[in-house]
């Protein structure tokens, strides 16, 4: 797909839970030191990084050539990529840690305030691959499911792939989490990606919503939502005229 000049900006309004209560520590002198807790399931949250504004050296140029001030200087850079990023390289390279601001501009880093759905795909993959045998062997793929009921299904499928090096203490399975795109203020542009890592509930052979819930790691917790709420959420990514072009479901895979 073309690129088109397009400004997302990242954010997350969810209500938080605390299930992520231990906090990982690091050597003194560590070469990395991110904020990272493990949760009771046996999935880690990395803490996301504080946004940034990046400066535009063509905005600010263009501003002071024709007066304008309604021309942007630059962007707000937020990093909920490049954390979900590193949540799931966590599940699927042999569970150790790295910093996400390590990896957001070398992997996660294009011109708009947030990460493209496209540039998101791509760096997850030169991530990977670039950690040579540590990771699962395996390859990120993005599709778009037709309806609420066929999205919570792929999510719940895979969860249950047993690709993922996490292991739920009590449940003793395997957990292989995916990245899903959502936006929890219709009509804004308002987007964020989040670690979807468990959906409790859900019977994938009698759908029904009914007692389906998904939990969610982001912002170094872990928030749940209904299934119908979180299925929404990510439907609703195209709710602004801006992004109506964009498809209404947007799941990444490692498969």
């Amino acid at each position: 797909m073309k690129y088109i000049g397009l400004f997302i900006v990242i954010m997350s309004q969810a209500s938080w839970g605390k299930t992520c209560n231990k906090r990982v520590e690091f050597n003194s002198g560590s070469r990395i030191n991110p904020v990272v807790y493990k949760c009771l399931d046996g999935t880690v949250s990395y803490k996301q990084i504080k946004s940034t504004f990046v400066p535009s050296r063509t905005g600010t140029v263009l501003r002071y050539l024709t007066g304008s001030s309604s021309i942007p200087m630059g962007r707000t850079e937020s990093y909920c990529g490049a954390t979900a990023a590193v949540n799931v390289h966590n599940a699927y390279c042999k569970k150790y840690f790295v910093s996400p601001s390590s990896v957001a501009k070398k992997y996660f880093d294009d011109i708009n305030p947030g990460v493209r759905y496209d540039t998101m795909l791509r760096g997850l993959n030169r991530f990977f691959s670039n950690q040579g045998n540590d990771c699962v062997n395996g390859h990120w793929s993005m599709s778009h499911p037709r309806t609420n009921a066929y999205f919570i299904k792929a999510i719940y499928n895979h969860l249950n792939s047993g690709k993922g090096h996490w292991k739920n203490p009590k449940t003793k399975k395997s957990i292989s989490p995916v990245i899903v795109l959502i936006n929890r203020t219709p009509k804004t542009t308002s987007l964020h990606w989040v670690t979807v890592v468990g959906i409790e509930g859900f019977n994938p052979n009698r759908p029904s919503f009914a007692n389906c819930v998904v939990k969610i790691n982001e912002w170094g917790r872990q928030t749940r939502e209904s299934c119908s709420t979180f299925a929404k959420h990510a439907s609703q990514v195209n709710s602004p005229t801006l992004l109506r072009w964009m498809h209404d479901y947007y799941l990444l895979r490692y498969n």
